[in-house]
């Protein structure tokens, strides 16, 4: 009996190990970005083009490659990560804002908005500090962004969020009216200069605290940033980690979408 308990915990390791590689290699997407390449040096072969055409397309191919790549995802977010902590400790507590991400539009029928994923990484990580005793209240900013399809102002599903996941409505302050970062910095901080506050826990993707840190400061607020939903934890050296990944081509462009960022609140004297 014992050795069939023991072989069955060896396949069940086993299948453990395969199914996620099987998984990546029946994906359509790796074999579509190797054949495109399989494709471009047949015709350059072939086709014989200009030295100019054939670099250009070469060139164009290699970023392409390497933007799908897990590992150079994880290192590019990872500059943008890396020096910031998911857990805190604190003598007493302090306030906490918790920056909105996306909205789902209701349900057909239904006007009710809902919090997309991110968003709700966000609330569930600055519930996570209130319930730990470091937080307290819970400011929630975010507004309409999209005014021809929104209708409710992200505070607003944020704080039914955290409602739901038990925090006190007492303990929960709105911002309801800002639409991107920096306005988020802007409004919050006045809400917490009126209480008397200069310092904040800030709550962001992880990806997106540096910015986001940068705009509370040069509101005279000062920032202990919390992350979530990172995207640089621990590299894992396998297999799947070096095929062209459509979840890699994801994770690169919300980077890259916060160094442009950066760079806009740099030339507009936002940061």
């Amino acid at each position: 009996m014992t050795w069939l308990l023991s072989f069955r915990s060896t396949k069940y390791k086993s299948t453990t190990t395969v199914y996620p590689l099987l998984v990546s290699l029946l994906n359509p997407f790796p074999w579509l970005i190797v054949g495109l390449g399989v494709v471009l040096f047949a015709l350059i072969r072939l086709k014989k083009p200009s030295r100019l055409w054939a670099v250009s397309g070469v060139s164009l191919y290699v970023v392409l490659f390497l933007w799908c790549q897990p590992l150079v995802a994880f290192l590019f977010c990872y500059t943008l990560e890396g020096s910031y902590p998911s857990t805190i400790k604190l003598d007493e507590p302090l306030p906490v804002v918790v920056l909105s991400a996306g909205m789902l539009e209701p349900e057909p029928g239904k006007e009710r908005w809902e919090a997309d994923e991110i968003t709700f990484l966000r609330c569930n990580k600055g519930a996570q500090l209130y319930r730990e005793g470091f937080a307290t209240p819970i400011i929630v900013s975010g507004g309409i962004v999209d005014t021809a399809i929104e209708t409710t102002p992200r505070a607003i599903v944020m704080r039914e969020l955290l409602l739901n996941m038990g925090i006190p409505d007492e303990d929960i302050i709105m911002e309801p009216d800002s639409r991107d970062t920096f306005e988020n910095a802007v409004l919050s901080a006045n809400i917490l200069h009126d209480r008397g506050e200069d310092t904040v826990i800030l709550v962001t993707t992880a990806t997106h605290l540096y910015r986001a840190s940068l705009c509370f400061q040069k509101q005279g607020i000062d920032v202990i940033p919390v992350g979530c939903d990172y995207q640089a934890r621990k590299f894992r050296w396998r297999v799947q980690a070096f095929l062209p990944s459509q979840h890699a081509a994801v994770t690169n462009n919300r980077a890259l979408h916060e160094i442009i960022g950066l760079c806009w609140y740099w030339l507009n004297g936002r940061v």
